[in-house]
């Protein structure tokens, strides 16, 4: 069955950060969709269809050249009225503003047919500015994508199967987790570099892990950086504990 999740709930679904979101995208294994399930142009091809768009508005305002028959000039023999003349400035005056709109959108529609699929994200590179770059994410963040459906377009084809969203239960506060741990008889050590792994839920800082271990112990306040050393000596030897596989206490 076909289900539609957002590019925030995406993340949880495949276990991915932020970025390698945008890279799916690129590499066309999962399609950005608008609040009504159509295709999401990447953000240049985006931009120029606006333009594009608005281009024309700006052109469609501009009221169309009106002409008076030869017939009815005729009508008026070498005296035509005031409103006759009225008509070929206002003409002559929206002209150039005319032409010039013109000009910008044959120049835009031309770009537009070098773009095989104004949906494709394959040759769009993420912006290099930082603002820009995470602009783009939060876009992706918040489009629409479709999981759990089956592709099979031939003999021999992955079958890609509809996998649960999981949501990841949130972790212990830190003062809960070190009582766990150590009812589970872990080394304080070993817990000291697994509340520093920059790789795991808390990545607490030297002197935070010296303050909730209790290695502040006989320690002014003011002992900063000896709080932080004490720490520092602890993770070193709790991560050699933990690449022996000797975490727990004897």
């Amino acid at each position: 069955m076909t289900k539609y999740i957002s590019g925030k709930e995406l993340l949880t679904h495949l276990g991915i950060q932020p970025f390698e979101l945008f890279n799916y995208v690129k590499k066309e294994e999962y399609k950005p969709l608008d609040q009504f399930g159509r295709p999401i142009p990447p953000p240049d091809i985006s931009a120029k269809l606006k333009n594009l768009e608005e281009l024309q508005k700006e052109l469609d305002r501009i009221p169309k050249p009106q002409w008076v028959s030869l017939e009815e000039m005729k009508k008026y023999g070498s005296h035509p009225p005031s409103w006759v003349f009225g008509v070929f400035e206002e003409q002559e005056r929206a002209k150039p503003r005319r032409e010039n709109l013109s000009r910008k959108i044959d120049s835009l529609k031309e770009e537009m047919k070098n773009v095989t699929d104004i949906n494709s994200w394959a040759n769009y590179e993420l912006p290099k500015d930082s603002n820009s770059a995470q602009w783009v994410i939060s876009q992706l963040e918040k489009a629409l994508f479709e999981i759990g459906q089956e592709k099979a377009q031939g003999q021999g084809e992955e079958l890609v199967k509809e996998k649960p969203v999981e949501i990841a239960p949130k972790p212990l506060d830190v003062d809960a987790y070190i009582k766990k741990r150590r009812a589970e008889g872990i080394h304080d050590d070993a817990l000291a570099f697994e509340l520093y792994d920059k790789q795991g839920n808390y990545k607490l800082s030297y002197l935070k892990i010296a303050r909730s271990l209790g290695l502040n112990n006989n320690l002014q306040s003011g002992q900063v950086d000896a709080m932080k050393q004490r720490a520092r000596r602890a993770c070193g030897k709790g991560k050699k504990l933990s690449k022996k596989g000797k975490v727990v206490t004897v």
